[in-house]
């Protein structure tokens, strides 16, 4: 992977931030839609994150398209009498000022990774799929960049009781 500035990696780890360097210039390409992975896994806590790293801009399209579909898709937008283009305009004129808030923290410095095509795991309960997040750097634990698998435990850990009589 070529970076364009390598000094903003290397500040990352000695600016006391505790951003991995690896993380950092990961986040750094991706910004500047350089080559570099088409898919990471990171463990933030309890989470596993899966994704496709993309640029703030691409984070802000995907929220955008997001929630024009979700609202598109509802009953009141379903019922709507007036043309399509109408129907675009009025969901868009909608959503500006959510997107607004999202447009400007998208723009932020920060170390942020923004990912698409998302899964998020833990240990127990069901995953979530969202389409888009941002996640801060700091707040990751391990990443990587190739494929796990997933082992069962052996045994069921059962117990078997009988009796005789």
């Amino acid at each position: 992977m070529t970076l364009s500035n390598s000094a903003d990696v290397t500040n990352s780890q000695t600016d006391g931030s505790g951003i991995d360097p690896g993380l950092a210039a990961i986040i750094q390409a991706t910004e500047q839609e350089q080559p570099g992975p088409q898919w990471i896994n990171l463990l933030a806590g309890p989470w596993l994150v899966q994704g496709r790293p993309v640029s703030a801009a691409a984070f802000v399209d995907g929220t955008r398209d997001s929630l024009f579909n979700s609202v598109w898709n509802t009953p009141d937008a379903r019922r709507f009498r007036g043309s399509d283009a109408e129907k675009r305009q009025i969901i868009l004129q909608d959503l500006q000022p959510a997107m607004g808030v999202v447009e400007q923290s998208a723009h932020v410095a920060a170390a942020v990774l923004h990912l698409v095509d998302v899964t998020i795991v833990t240990a127990t309960g069901p995953s979530l799929h969202p389409p888009v997040i941002r996640i801060k750097a700091n707040s990751v634990d391990a990443w990587w960049v190739t494929d796990f698998e997933v082992k069962q435990p052996k045994g069921g850990g059962g117990i078997g009781v009988g009796f005789s009589f």
